[in-house]
């Protein structure tokens, strides 16, 4: 049962993605979408910015460049639902945010404000908001 649990996961999973590609090509980003196993993207090299090692032990992540290109990688060992639209959401709000500072403070104002509301210690939260 569990092995059928997880091709599905599986199949879900790369589903997503596929999704994902389309919706970058519908909003015109210039990005790409695509699967590499663990092993796969231990072998990458991401750059000063990303461990490849610890990027390999992640579901995904998102590759965002200077000329406001992206790439986002999902990793095919850790099937997960939504790790590509998570991704490709980082990748709108670097293109709807890209200059526009009041756009900007506006955003960090309504997030800082909606963790003040949440209980427990948001003290890491608001330090990576900040």
């Amino acid at each position: 049962m569990l092995a059928i649990k997880q091709e599905a996961l599986k199949a879900e999973a790369s589903r997503q993605v596929e999704q994902i590609k389309e919706q970058v090509k519908v909003s015109g980003l210039e990005g790409t979408v695509k699967q590499a196993t663990s092993q796969e993207i231990s072998e990458m090299d991401l750059g000063d910015k990303v461990d490849s090692k610890d990027a390999a032990g992640e579901f995904g992540f998102i590759r965002q460049f200077e000329d406001g290109s992206f790439e986002i990688i999902v990793n095919k060992d850790k099937p997960a639902i939504g790790v590509a639209a998570h991704e490709f959401l980082h990748a709108v709000l670097q293109n709807t945010l890209k200059g526009d500072t009041k756009v900007q403070q506006d955003l960090s104002n309504a997030l800082t404000d909606y963790v003040d509301t949440l209980e427990g210690d948001q003290a890491a939260f608001k330090e990576r908001l900040s």
